[in-house]
């Protein structure tokens, strides 16, 4: 296991509004804005975006593969939003995070782990191989990002069969290091 002493991320958590201009994209990607423009994510040229909407939980997906067409994805990005964590899970965003983190450090193979503050936010990083039997093995890099004061979870999970994993993670970085979040939500 890796411990890296900062975390490769780069949290813009400016607020969005509709009157806000999104920063100049990286070449090769566009700007999608989600949550009614109080948010936005970076999808790589040639790539699929896809979202759901429940009650408490918003979920988006950016995908190298057409979700709508195969019914899943093997390298891209899920963003699940979920509000009002406490309520739900009696734990406040940060305690879940920590709680999902630690049962993944008990069941795959860590990669890597950090942590840190930034603004309102907790964001954690854990990266693992998932090895399930008859299926190639993949490599899974969650970020969650907590905001105890709003009591949202920023759920960030990019993933790729392994055999692609540096070049996936080439994008995968460039997408997790430039995400523009809603302090508010």
């Amino acid at each position: 296991m890796i411990r890296l002493l900062s975390i490769i991320l780069t949290l813009l958590a400016i607020p969005l509004l509709a009157s806000t201009e999104l920063p100049t994209p990286p070449d090769g990607y566009s700007w999608k804005p989600i949550l009614e423009g109080q948010s936005a994510l970076l999808i790589p040229e040639g790539w699929h975006f896809k979202s759901q909407h429940g009650k408490s939980t918003d979920g988006f997906f950016v995908s190298k593969e057409d979700i709508e067409k195969e019914g899943k994805f093997d390298t891209g990005l899920s963003l699940n939003l979920i509000r009002d964590v406490k309520k739900s899970t009696q734990y406040t965003p940060t305690q879940y995070s920590i709680g999902m983190m630690s049962q993944i450090e008990k069941e795959k193979e860590v990669l890597l782990v950090d942590s840190k503050d930034a603004g309102p936010f907790k964001a954690i990083t854990i990266r693992y191989r998932d090895v399930k039997q008859g299926l190639p093995d993949v490599v899974i890099h969650n970020l969650f990002i907590a905001n105890d004061q709003t009591g949202t979870l920023w759920f960030y999970m990019f993933e790729s069969p392994e055999r692609e994993w540096e070049s996936a993670w080439k994008i995968g970085d460039t997408i997790l290091s430039h995400l523009l979040i809603e302090t508010e939500i």
